[in-house]
């Protein structure tokens, strides 16, 4: 889950093509890339006296700087005309406290519950990366923009895709001290699937979704994300609909026995990319004959039914076939494709989840060669 910002003039086609994960930063250096992720960091921090005679009881400050400390924006500063005492808040921000929490200086010791934005201070989104949070107490006088300052902290964290969360040892003046960071998402993608279809792998998919570009489909032999390569010759245009919508790729480059990992990539309308997977099919061709086999289809049905969102529909075969699973709303429409693949001889099951669908009744069908079976089941949410 990676929001890619790509700073130059460019058109949606053009932006869509340039964001395979091979080619993130061109050889031609035209593009400048950079890794962003949308959300908003808890920050939770408890100050404890620090004994001095400075009376209000103290000023308080906490801020963001990169990892190299160049100052991105000031989250909370309690203090006004004794702000000159907050020394390293001074030195390192200058003051500067667009958007940030502020107040006079606190009368009392407290657990202060605060929010960055993942932005700097000009409102713009800072890049994915580590950051510092740094926190200042003062209770005593010092001279304007001298030490000593006050008992200051420092902790590093992270703004990914991946999202943080950390809670930290407590020291003498800061307690409780935690961070936790949970990205923002515009898919949720559901029933990612890959099957043997014939002479290739298919891959399905359904997504709620809300601004999406499109998909891109990856794939490696081993679990490893970072060595995996785009497949999809073109992009999948996202359909952007108020009900889950229907995906699937068919992977033609294939062979026989060989076990393949699948990643879907959505891609959204400001360029932002989340990964999903993988899920993990093994290549079993599906001959001639076992297509065109008859065998005898038993024993079909789902339970529990009603079900609210997983049934298990099972069914038996008297020999090993290949054998499709269908998925109908009332209006006949097709919902999902459970299966087209080869199963074996005797008891079978394959697990649905209705997770998204709307309360109602809904229909499937298993076909094995000229066998086919109607059933009827009910989501009651």
């Amino acid at each position: 889950m990676k929001k890619i910002i790509i700073i130059a003039l460019l058109c949606l086609s053009t932006l869509i093509f340039a964001l395979n994960k091979d080619n993130y930063i061109p050889n031609d250096g035209m593009l400048t890339i950079e890794e962003r992720t949308e959300g908003s960091f808890d920050i939770t921090v408890r100050t404890t006296t620090h004994n001095g005679q400075y009376a209000p009881i103290h000023c308080f400050a906490l801020w963001i700087t990169t990892d190299q400390d160049t100052f991105v924006k000031t989250v909370e500063r309690k203090a006004l005309s004794y702000m000159q005492h907050l020394v390293k808040f001074m030195q390192m921000t200058g003051g500067n406290s667009v958007g940030a929490v502020t107040g006079a200086s606190l009368n009392t010791h407290i657990t202060h519950n605060v929010s960055w934005n993942g932005q700097n201070y000009s409102g713009a989104d800072m890049p994915d990366g580590i950051y510092r949070l740094y926190i200042e107490l003062t209770e005593s006088n010092s001279a304007n923009g001298s030490i000593p300052d006050g008992p200051w902290t420092m902790i590093e964290f992270e703004k990914s895709a991946t999202g943080y969360s950390n809670t930290y040892a407590n020291q003498t003046n800061y307690h409780d001290l935690a961070i936790d960071y949970t990205p923002v998402i515009p898919v949720s993608l559901m029933n990612l699937s890959g099957d043997t279809v014939g002479e290739f792998i298919r891959i399905s998919w359904q997504a709620i979704e809300s601004g999406v570009a499109g998909y891109d489909v990856y794939r490696n032999d081993s679990d490893d994300y970072n060595t995996a390569t785009a497949i999809t010759s073109t992009f999948i245009p996202g359909q952007n609909l108020d009900i889950p919508s229907n995906y699937s790729y068919d992977d033609l480059n294939v062979v026989e026995d060989n076990t393949y990992y699948y990643w879907v990539v959505a891609l959204s309308m400001d360029a932002v990319s989340y990964e999903f997977g993988p899920v993990e099919v093994t290549y079993l061709p599906v001959s001639i004959d076992e297509n065109n086999a008859t065998p005898i289809l038993s024993d079909a049905g789902n339970f529990p039914n009603p079900f609210n969102p997983e049934t298990t529909i099972k069914f038996s075969l008297e020999t090993q076939a290949k054998t499709e699973i269908n998925v109908y709303n009332t209006r006949g429409q097709l919902v999902r494709t459970l299966g087209n693949k080869l199963f074996s001889a005797g008891s079978n099951e394959v697990v649905y989840n209705a997770y998204p669908l709307a309360s109602g009744v809904y229909h499937y069908s298993i076909k094995s060669g000229s066998s086919l079976i109607w059933r009827s089941m009910v989501l009651v949410k």
